[in-house]
């Protein structure tokens, strides 16, 4: 069975080697056997550069936040404030909205779809509903409307001096992450800005210099995952050991501390593995922008469970790994397969890929 190389530009329909809940066989005796190795393989899909996917999309980069959304799987592009939309093999929408039709202006980051139609954009009878909402590091959350406006955006919120880098949707109120401000700050369904009250989405025990750098929500609590905050730039800190990830309720009461593992490294992206994903089937999955490696944790008590690696144990990177998404049917993505998105050598590149479950047999002496 045929492994791709973790980073290599993967074939566009080899989900077939995806396996269930995968264990360990063997044959037996002192003749020689074999054995199955589990693990996970990288498809690189689509690229502003060429040299890292064989799809090339040039609006592709520092693809950013990622989320399933118009039965599709939406991309922010950071570098370029296009919105790129593709199935889970790479390939773009072509009807409106086209997969790089939106343009929102450059440095957005999160991204979040509202299925519910819960926020409004602008007040009355016949205002439309967000279909997806955008986060920039201007301190602006943008509501988009394929019938309002199947271009663009509406800026529904600007705050000056934020910078906003992660978007979640939590009950009735829309979730961002202030990482400058280091804040979560709470907006209801027409954008006003809500006052939980004092110590909400709060840790008291987090390290003075650190920010919120995403929100997540996954069931009924959210997840916050934090970064050291650079003070002469604004930016993350990378390192070994500068991460940790908390959980909250809907109203900002800490819950507990889910991570804050020693090899976390500025962690941005979060995700919940579904029962049919391999070895870390039910784990919390978290991606370190830092330095590309993939966590996974107990989501209930924070128990450290390893990082995904390939059948041969080597730990997957990713280079400059941002959002991270499960699919979720069709057009939207195989729901067993991880996808993600990436800002490759320094964010100087964009790059969407998936990330799947794979056995591969060995003969064994």
């Amino acid at each position: 069975m045929a492994v791709s190389c973790v980073g290599g530009c993967g074939d566009d329909n080899d989900l077939d080697d995806v396996v269930p809940p995968p264990g360990t066989g063997g044959g037996g005796g002192g003749g020689g056997g074999s054995a199955t190795l589990t693990g996970f393989a990288v498809d690189n899909l689509v690229s502003d550069n060429a040299e890292l996917a064989k799809r090339v999309d040039p609006d592709l980069v520092n693809s950013w936040g990622i989320t399933p959304g118009l039965g599709w799987l939406v991309i922010a592009d950071n570098g370029t404030g296009k919105v790129s939309i593709y199935d889970g093999d790479g390939n773009p929408k072509t009807t409106p909205p086209a997969s790089g039709q939106i343009d929102l202006g450059e440095g957005i980051t999160g991204v979040v779809a509202d299925p519910e139609n819960k926020f409004m954009i602008g007040s009355g009878a016949n205002c439309p509903p967000a279909e997806l909402i955008f986060v920039n590091e201007d301190g602006q959350v943008i509501a988009f409307n394929q019938a309002q406006n199947p271009t663009g955006g509406t800026v529904v919120v600007n705050n000056p001096g934020a910078n906003y880098k992660g978007v979640t949707i939590a009950g009735n109120n829309l979730l961002v992450a202030n990482f400058v401000g280091k804040e979560i700050n709470v907006y209801d369904t027409n954008f006003a800005k809500v006052d939980l009250g004092a110590g909400a989405f709060t840790d008291p025990n987090l390290p003075a210099d650190f920010g919120p750098f995403n929100v997540m929500t996954i069931g009924t609590d959210v997840f916050v995952t934090y970064a050291q905050v650079d003070p002469a730039t604004g930016d993350e800190v990378k390192g070994k050991g500068l991460g940790v990830v908390d959980a909250y309720d809907f109203n900002g009461k800490l819950l507990r501390r889910v991570a804050d593992d020693g090899d976390l490294n500025a962690p941005w992206g979060m995700a919940l593995a579904p029962a049919t994903f391999g070895d870390h089937a039910g784990q919390l999955l978290v991606g370190n922008f830092g330095d590309g490696l993939i966590n996974t944790f107990d989501p209930a008590t924070g128990e450290p469970l390893g990082l995904l690696a390939d059948p041969q144990g080597t730990p997957l990177a990713v280079d400059g790994l941002w959002g991270m998404t499960f699919g979720t049917g069709g057009t939207g993505g195989n729901p067993d397969v991880l996808y993600f998105a990436a800002g490759p050598n320094d964010e100087a590149n964009g790059l969407f890929g998936r990330i799947r479950p794979v056995s591969v047999t060995v003969t064994t002496p």
